[in-house]
Order: structure tokens, then sequence, then C-alpha cells
């Protein structure tokens, strides 16, 4: 695994205009790993680009993450990164751009279909919220609450709150490092899974305070 994370570092080096894209009507794990990336590629410097065609859902829209967009001009992207895909066909910036030409990086733990471009698949892992963790970890980059908060949304989601088999150690390991970056477990879990709308404000509310101080 390293060798390709070394072999990712050096795409993204090579890049400054970044598309990150997942799947239509994506889940937590698919938007959490994809803004968290896109947040810590801006603070490398990067023009990070998050697109999308299906609406944000209301748990990510109260956290100052970089805006979805859901237009671009793909002549200009130097790398596209693909998240939590599982078949090209699920690709939303290639079902909007099919000709786009930029090199391509792909992150999953679904072993579903042949993904695009550098691969790096983990069906091993619990989410590809898990593993851009553990590539931001070997990126040896500072993941701030923000970041924190999405990752550990994303793993909640896929894991069914630690519920399903692919739950490991290593899994409930990451989470309590992602807590103590500032991602609250317990307010996460009562704002993304609430269903009353105005408890869910109040939540999604402290949640965003929280990652404020």
């Amino acid at each position: 695994m390293n060798n390709l994370f070394i072999e990712a570092k050096q795409l993204i080096n090579g890049a400054q205009n970044i598309a990150l894209s997942t799947h239509e009507n994506p889940d937590l794990d698919g938007l959490g790993s994809l803004l968290a990336l896109a947040l810590i590629l801006r603070q490398m410097g990067k023009n990070s680009l998050p697109f999308s065609l299906s609406p944000l859902p209301e748990f990510f829209r109260l956290l100052p993450v970089p805006k979805i967009i859901g237009n671009l001009d793909p002549a200009k992207i130097d790398l596209v990164i693909g998240l939590d895909y599982g078949a090209p066909e699920r690709l939303e910036i290639l079902n909007a751009y099919p000709k786009i030409k930029a090199a391509v990086l792909s992150f999953d733990h679904h072993t579903v279909g042949q993904h695009l471009g550098l691969k790096i698949v983990d069906p091993k892992i619990s989410s590809t919220s898990e593993l851009i963790y553990n590539f931001l970890n070997f990126l040896a980059v500072p993941i701030d609450s923000v970041a924190a908060v999405c990752l550990l949304a994303g793993i909640m989601d896929d894991t069914g709150r630690f519920r399903h088999a692919n739950t490991s150690a290593q899994t409930l390991r990451i989470a309590g490092e992602l807590m103590l970056k500032g991602a609250s477990l317990q307010k996460i879990s009562q704002a993304a899974y609430n269903v009353n709308p105005d408890e869910k404000l109040i939540l999604l509310t402290e949640v965003f305070d929280k990652i404020k101080t």
C-alpha cells in the first residue's frame, strides 16, 4: 500500500487543479472522504474542486468545507480523484464530462467494478474515509477538526455506526484519533441520524460550534 501511496503523492504533487468526485447521490462516506481530502489539498496549496451534481446533505451544509461545484472546465483539470465510486459508470464527473483527459487517481474500498487510473483499493477496511485517513497520515499532513468530522461521519455511516462486521480494531482506533482531533462521535451520530428537523438543526449547530473552538 505504501508504494501506491507514494505514486498517489507524486500525482498530487504534479497537479494544481484537482477535481474530486464520488458516486451519484453520495452517502456520508463518499462525501466525507471527498470533502476531507478537498480541504487538506487546499491547505497544501492545491486548487481542489469538489464536484457533484447531487444536493449536499444537510449534515455537511453547516461545516466550513470547500463548496461543492456542479460545473467546471475539464480542459483545466490536471487530476481527477475518484472516491468510493465502485465502478466507472457511477463516477459523477465522468458522467458529466466523459471526454475529460486528466489523469485519474482512485480511492475505494469496493471491488465490484473496474477502477480508473492509479487504483488504491482496499476491501479489508471499513470505508473510503478510513482509507483517506491512512493516506493523509502517510502524507504527514495535519488533520484539522473539520476534516476529522467529515472522516468520522464517513466511517460511522459505512460501519452502521460501528455495528457492521467491517468494523475492525483499527477502525475503532482511527475513530478515537479523529475524536481527539475534534470530531464528536455522539453529536455526529445525533445530527446525521436524528429524524426530528428541529432537534437536527440544533445538533448540527452544536457540531459546527464544536469545531470552531
